[in-house]
């Protein structure tokens, strides 16, 4: 089980580490760092949304 968890999350870090150099290929550096933590806020944000959406959404509906 425990390998199934590091696999996980060993694909989520280079994801985000190919996501950061896509990033920082368009933007220079001090730029790109300021993009890439708009886009992780934003991000956030909405799976936060999301995950209160379907939350509380299932609570109203029953």
């Amino acid at each position: 089980m425990s390998d199934v968890f590091n696999n996980i999350w060993v694909t989520i870090c280079e994801w985000y580490q190919s996501y950061s150099s896509l990033i920082h290929s368009v933007f220079p550096s001090q730029l790109g760092d300021l993009v890439e933590g708009i886009l992780d806020i934003i991000v956030v944000c909405l799976l936060i949304k999301i995950i209160a959406s379907v939350a509380f959404g299932t609570k109203n509906n029953g």
